[in-house]
Order: structure tokens, then sequence, then C-alpha cells
């Protein structure tokens, strides 16, 4: 007996799309009787979300046998077990060895050694784990060496830390260790220090830094599994993009479309400030209007100036500008007042991610207080904080107790409410529709694809069943009152069984009826705020229901109008016989969202449409839309990607252009002129 039964999802209050459709019905004569959702007040274990941990900071070397912070990164990782700093990751990676040449092997390595043990974190420890991942050369600690520098190739004053004989590391089940020990900088309050600015720790060419790119999203890529975000443009004090001869709009947006074609769009991409948003996209937009619209998708903030004082570190401006003023700013490359930012970080915030870490300001007492802190945040969408940035906020909230009951000091109310918290509220049934109503308490929405099934448990024998709820959960919650009401058909939905995945029906028994919700990516069940009982395997029950008519044996089929709200195609799981019966897309391409470029445009190897060599070249997906090879791009040349244009120079990393970087010492004239800049 074959079923084509078809999902009746609505959420209530918007509108409707009619879709007809031939489906298989029968009266189950239900009756149901709902499970009591209690509220929980804990600390709750999701993915994305929280308060971020980590290692924090690894430096990248030709030696890092000899560099003591490599050691205390990589055995972090490898060791830790810390169950409260479980979750969402944060590792900063410098670059400064690297300022003047490409990332050499080694390098690349000394990376992958600490990726692959957060990797091994994930599967052995903590299946929550994913990373915030951030690249940047000036980590602000750098002294200028007086003499000789030994093993390192950066001229930074650095010391023999005299404990450091017996450190050591297994990589790949080898130990790795020095016998003269390893080195630590010397801390820039040493009285010896002469600071480096962040300008002569950083390439002094932009080429360079869109060459790292180019060899960091290669590693981005291949650990795409655990990473979530790759943050800021390589560039500024900590990455945190300010103090940089490349701080302005041309710089951050040469290197964020680099970013954009050459990481994998499953990661989101962020930068510091609103108007360093709203600049990149506009001056995008004027040459590449899908580009932006893609980019735009993917595109959060990390805003690490939070409460401290009205302008939040200079992320935004303390003054209102009239028209006039705003004219004055090509492509509102420009900071608003607090008010304007957080409306525009308010409507940004419900599709992309926005975290960052806080600032101690002793003399303010408006912006750090508990209350500010907390609308501020809860008005932005903060989805994840910094624990160690700064303690003095977090002391400051720990003494103040929320007007909200049960909630702890103000610190906890604020971390458990970080990211999305759903709670289930109650759930019905009438007319065979079951109605789970849940509510989010939390400060953003999510952000990853979620699957979510109703799981059919026998109160005696039989088998066990369930049916997946065709719904979306990036919108859930998110009109004005944060709540959600599912309505599923269970006349009209598939059913399965959940030991095999064969077709099957309900039988004439009771059955607890549990609620789960599986994020893809990580394959972790999203714990919901209540102190129910929680079945890793099946969810939360959320009430029993008694089948009295299951007509198994003679369904009947008819035609029937369902109304859903979910801008998911119900064709979505059908098979096509071709590519070319896909629909067409200007944005996103290839296998996984089931679309093909349209006519003109290539299917780049990490799923975009677009016409340049970034899209057409190396790995284009010939299934999802044109391939063709370049040769006039006049960005990349090389072998596998083509000349440049004429009279343009190919530089030894691959850049056409006419400056004597590009068309000086090792030059590839195979590819270009050389010689006459």
């Amino acid at each position: 007996m074959v079923f084509n039964f078809k999902n009746i999802i609505s959420k209530i209050g918007f509108l409707s799309l009619a879709l007809n459709s031939t489906i298989t019905t029968y009266a189950l004569g239900a009756s149901y009787k709902a499970e009591k959702m209690v509220e929980s007040y804990d600390y709750l274990l999701n993915p994305y979300i929280g308060w971020y941990h980590g290692p924090d900071i690894v430096r990248l070397s030709d030696d890092f046998k000899h560099d003591c912070a490599y050691y205390d990164t990589f055995n972090y990782v490898q060791n830790d077990n810390n169950k409260s700093e479980y979750g969402l990751q944060y590792l900063g990676v410098t670059l400064e060895e690297y300022r003047d040449r490409d990332i050499t092997e080694t390098g690349l390595k000394a990376l992958r050694n600490v990726l692959d043990e957060l990797r091994n974190r994930k599967k052995s420890r903590d299946p929550h784990t994913q990373v915030i991942i951030n690249f940047y050369y000036d980590n602000d600690e750098n002294c200028q060496a007086t003499g000789s520098v030994k093993y390192f190739h950066s001229n930074i004053s650095r010391y023999r830390d005299n404990a450091s004989s017996s450190y050591n590391m297994k990589i790949n089940g080898k130990t790795v260790s020095s016998n003269d020990g390893c080195y630590r900088k010397v801390k820039t309050s040493d009285s010896t220090c002469t600071k480096i600015k962040t300008e002569n720790i950083e390439p002094t060419n932009i080429n360079q830094v869109l060459r790292h790119v180019e060899q960091v999203a290669d590693i981005i890529n291949e650990y795409k599994d655990i990473i979530y975000i790759a943050r800021g443009v390589l560039i500024g004090t900590w990455g945190e993009m300010h103090g940089s001869k490349f701080s302005n709009l041309d710089g951050y947006t040469k290197i964020m479309k680099k970013m954009h074609k050459l990481i994998d769009p499953s990661i989101y991409l962020s930068v510091r400030t609103p108007e360093q948003r709203r600049g990149i996209l506009n001056k995008i937009k004027e040459e590449n209007s899908s580009m932006a619209e893609q980019l735009s998708k993917r595109l959060g903030h990390f805003n690490d100036g939070l409460f401290d004082r009205e302008t939040d570190s200079g992320t935004y401006t303390s003054r209102e500008y009239t028209l006039s003023d705003i004219k004055q700013y090509p492509y509102e490359f420009v900071r608003y007042y607090r008010d304007y930012e957080e409306e525009y970080q308010n409507k940004v915030s419900l599709t992309v991610p926005n975290g960052g870490e806080s600032v101690y300001n002793e003399a303010d007492t408006t912006y750090k207080s508990f209350d500010v802190s907390d609308k501020h945040s809860r008005k932005i969408r903060l989805s994840y904080l910094n624990p160690r940035h700064h303690q003095s906020v977090y002391t400051h909230w720990e003494s103040t107790k929320p007007s909200i009951k049960n909630w702890g000091n103000g610190k906890d109310y604020i971390g458990k409410h970080l990211g999305y918290r759903y709670v289930l509220r109650e759930s019905s049934l009438n007319n065979n529709i079951l109605n789970i109503k849940f509510e989010n308490v939390g400060y953003a929405p999510s952000y990853k694809d979620f699957q979510t099934k109703l799981i059919f448990k026998p109160t005696s024998s039989g088998d066990i069943l369930y049916t997946q709820i065709d719904t979306n959960n990036k919108v859930w919650c998110t009109s004005s009152n944060n709540i959600e009401i599912l309505k599923i058909n269970l006349d009209q939905q598939a059913v399965k069984n959940l030991s095999n995945n064969s077709k099957s029906n309900f039988k004439n028994q009771k059955y607890d009826v549990y609620f789960l919700v599986n994020d893809v990516k990580t394959q972790v069940n999203i714990k919901f705020a209540n102190t129910n009982t929680f079945n890793n395997q099946y969810g939360y029950k959320i009430g029993e229901i008694t089948i009295s008519n299951s007509a198994a044996a003679s369904p009947s089929t008819r035609t029937v109008t369902s109304t859903r709200k979910s801008t998911t195609t119900i064709r979505r799981n059908e098979p096509t016989s071709t590519s070319k019966d896909l629909p067409v897309s200007t944005d996103e391409c290839g296998a996984s969202v089931g679309k093909r470029c349209a006519k003109g445009l290539c299917c780049s190897k990490y799923g975009w449409c677009g016409k340049s060599s970034d899209y057409c070249d190396n790995n284009c997906q010939s299934e999802f839309g044109d391939c063709r090879k370049s040769l006039n791009d006049k960005d990349r040349c090389g072998q596998g990607v083509g000349r440049c244009a004429p009279g343009y120079c190919c530089s030894k990393y691959g850049w056409c252009g006419k400056t004597s970087d590009h068309c000086g010492v090792e030059c590839q004239p195979k590819y270009g002129i050389c010689g006459n800049y």
C-alpha cells in the first residue's frame, strides 16, 4: 500500500500559500491528552550560542615547536574536558611570521594540527563544538627585537621560558618537543619594550593579504564541519578591522569579496560595525548586485566594544546626522547614532548572527548596568559573548538580581538568553490537527537548519513511528510576540517506522507523543528550556494520543487543498531526472540546494553563481551552470587560470597588475608581460 501524504503546517496570523495536491487521508478518530510543560531556568547547552570559550590564540610559524604559546593552545584543545566550556569555541590565528611571504606548508600544517584536535574534540567529547575562527597579524603584543632573532622569521622580541624544557605535545601519536625549550613574546608592559605598530606587523601590500585569504580559505573549507564563522578580514589590531593601513572601505571590500568568493557558503562571515557592513555591501552592489545579495545573507557582526558607553567603543556615533551630512559619505559608509544602529542590527540579525565581547568603562554607570545591557542585547539579537572580556562587566551584572524571578543574577540571566532559547508551552489536538505551541525567550533566532519530528512510541508493544514536520526553524518565533504554533494534520502526514525508515501507519492503540528537534550540521538534538524529561532518542514527551480508527486497511484517496506558510517548495525531496530541470538561481547553486545557475552564470565549487574566474574556473560545477576559462580576468593569473589582460603583469602570487610587485622579481612571463612598470 503506497501513501502519498503531505504536510500541513501553518503559522498563526500569517498569509498562507494554497497548494493543490493529491494525498491519501484517513480519519484517525484520535483522542489526545496533553503533557503539562514546565519552564526551566537552567543553562542550556545548544550549538552556536552562549558564552564562547576555546584555545583563544595560535601563532603560525615554521618552527612552532619553539613557540610556547603553540604548546599551550595545542595541549588545551587536546586535553581540556571542562564541561562548562563545551559548545562554541574561539580560535584566533596570528600570521605575523608571514607578513612578507606566503604561508609555508609547515605553517599551514601547524594550523591543521590544532583544527584536527578541535575536530577530535567534537567527535570524542563535545559534539556541540563549533568554531569562530579569526585570522590576523597583530595581537597588540609585539615588541621590537634589538638583536638577531632565533628560530623565528619576524623581528619580534622573545625570551626563553626557563620552565619550558619539559614542554611536549603529542601530534598524530608522535611526541613533539624541543631540547632547548621554547620562547614567549616579551610583554609590552616590559620596560625594555618598543612596541611595533600594527601597520608594521601587517603586509605592506594588500595583494599579500589577499594571497593569505586564498591560503586560509582552503583550510577553512577543509574544516567546514566544525567552523561556524570566519570573523573579520585579517586586518587591524586583534583582527578588529581598525588601526590598519587597509582600514578603509576599499581595503575592507577587496578582502571581503575574496573571502566571500572562496569560503564555503555554509560558513558565516562577520565585520566589526554596521558602518562597515553597509559600506561593503553597497560598494559591491554597485558593480555586482547579485554578489551583494549573496553576501548579505551570510555577513553578520561582531561587536567587541559592547556595554562600555553610548557608542559601544566607537561602534556608533554620539551625534545625529542630518540628510546633508549623510550625502558626504558614499555608499552609506558612516556611523549612525545608537538607536538607529540598534534598529539596523535588529533587522539584519534576523538572518545572520551577532556577537562579541564587552568592554569595561569604570566611569560609566548607565550602559554597563544590567537593565540597559539586557535591553541592548535583545534589541541587537545577541547570540554569543566572550566570557573573559570583560570580567569587571560581568561582576557588575552579578551584583544585580533580575526583576524576573528564578533566573539567578544578571550575568546568569544574560548568559542564559544568548541566542535562541525555546520553551514548549502547550499542545492540543483538534480535528486530528496537532497544535504545538512554543516560545523563543532568547535574544536571537536560530540560523542553521534543524530537522523537526514527531515520534510516536506505543505505550505497550508495537513499532515506534515518526513523521517529519515541514517547517523552517530559521523563522520560528520571529513575530512580535516570539510565539510559534505548529499545526500538523495527522490525517495527512507521511508516517514511517523509526527503526528502518520504511513507510508505515498508525495502529489502533495508545502512543506517547514526542517532539524532537535536531541540528543538521552537528547532529545534536536541541534542548528546550523545560524541566520535562528529555529523551535523547525521542525528545520531549508532549502528550499521549489514542488511535481508535486507523483505517489502515482502506485508506481513501482524494484531492485536497492545503495551506502552509513555509517557503520551502513541496517538491524539494523529489528526485529530478536532470539538473536542467532544477529551479534557476542567480544566487546559490549545486546539489545541496537543488538549484542551477541562470544562463551565462557559472556555479563555483563553493556553490555560488557568478561570471568571474572565481566562479568559472577551478572545479566549476558544470552540472549546475556554465563553465569556461576567463583568460582576460584582471584579477588572477597563472597555471590553471590563464593570462592577464594585455598590458598587465602576472605576479609570482598569481595576481594581474602593473606595479613593481606584479612586474618585478619572479613575475610570470608565461602569463603576462614582465618588467614594464
